[in-house]
């Protein structure tokens, strides 16, 4: 159980981080080599610590520039329980097709 708290904290979290590099403005086109410079500069290259944040302090620091609207940073910052509530619900759907299909055997 406690396992699954720190996974899917860590998804929740890492939504928040794809969402922002999709959304603010950069140099890079592909969504991939963004997320990789918000960690570059979130962490300064310094991975276990971004790693030891996200699972154990369920935080990440995303760098964002002056001239960003509020409704991007709203779609961010609320994009983690988005993820969370739709990863839930997916879940119970998920274990409710399997408990059927134990069912019907």
């Amino acid at each position: 159980l406690l396992l699954a708290y720190f996974t899917f904290g860590a998804f929740h979290e890492l939504a928040h981080l794809l969402t922002a590099s999709w959304l603010l403005p950069n140099t890079s086109t592909s969504p991939f080599s963004s997320t990789l410079l918000l960690l570059n500069n979130d962490t300064n290259n310094n991975i276990a610590t971004l790693i030891l944040r996200i699972i154990l302090g369920r935080c990440i620091t995303i760098p964002i520039i002056d001239h960003v609207s509020e409704t991007t940073l709203a779609i961010i910052t609320h994009s983690g329980w988005i993820f969370s509530i739709a990863l839930a619900i997916l879940s119970h759907i998920l274990y409710k097709k399997q408990q059927q299909q134990q069912q019907q055997q």
